[in-house]
């Protein structure tokens, strides 16, 4: 939607009157910066529309994809322009690269900063939503930082309520969420794939992705578990119930 047109800037002059002119040039360059006094005159008009509209007025073209969220959470909601997507989660995702990764694949996916504490999506959370999937808590990000391929953005507030730290081996906690999620995975396939070659499960599932070193380990460590205790009782999570020793490096 072009929110610039000439039409919805004559219904914008309409209601705010022949004073207001809209701007020539960009006079905006960061929506956080974005006056009060604009965002208090663009509510005053009556159809979110024209309130896009407005606030597109101010923005360099490369910024007119921000509008919609901008009016929906800033002029229509509670969040103030300097906060507006102020801070993110990144969490990894389980892709068709999945069992491609290795250890430090997913921490520069997550953007892994050393010293940073790391974090895993909880466990309490059902397959859909990718429990134990590392994660990191990046309160500078602003609307303007990327997101990495292969990772998923999610506001802050994911941090107080679905994150709990890593307390212990970073690459273990790592493999054990490959573990899970390839088992979910194919699962969601075809429950028989759990416990199939490897080889038929990455041409079938992931589209034939090279099996990396910490995969292996992750899928191994998966069908010990899956050999020593059977289907998934109430409670129990694949890649969780093995020793840690079943998720290390052979020595």
């Amino acid at each position: 939607m072009n929110y610039r047109n000439e039409q919805f800037k004559r219904r914008v002059v309409a209601q705010l009157g022949e004073d207001f002119v809209p701007p020539e040039a960009t006079l905006i360059e960061n929506l956080d910066e974005f006056p009060e006094e604009l965002i208090e005159t663009a509510r005053t008009l009556g159809h979110v529309w024209d309130k896009r509209c407005f606030v597109a007025c101010w923005l360099p073209d490369d910024h007119q994809k921000y509008v919609l969220s901008f009016v929906t959470d800033v002029l229509n909601g509670q969040c103030a322009a300097s906060q507006w997507r102020r801070g993110a989660v990144l969490l990894a995702l389980a892709d068709d690269e999945l069992p491609g990764y290795q250890v430090d694949d997913v921490l520069a996916i997550i953007d892994a900063r050393p010293g940073e504490t790391l974090y895993r999506r909880n466990l309490s959370e059902d397959g859909w939503n990718n429990p134990g999937a590392p994660a990191t808590v990046h309160p500078d990000m602003t609307y303007r930082d990327h997101c990495p391929r292969g990772a998923a953005r999610f506001p802050l507030s994911l941090s107080e309520t679905s994150l709990e730290p890593i307390g212990y081996r970073v690459d273990i906690a790592i493999r054990r969420w490959v573990a899970n999620a390839y088992a979910w995975l194919s699962v969601g396939e075809d429950p028989v794939l759990l416990t199939a070659p490897v080889e038929k499960v990455l041409e079938l599932v992931f589209e034939g992705t090279q099996l990396s070193p910490d995969g292996a380990i992750a899928i191994a460590a998966l069908h010990c578990e899956l050999k020593a205790f059977g289907p998934l009782k109430d409670g129990d999570k694949h890649g969780y119930r093995g020793p840690d020793q079943w998720y290390m490096p052979p020595s």
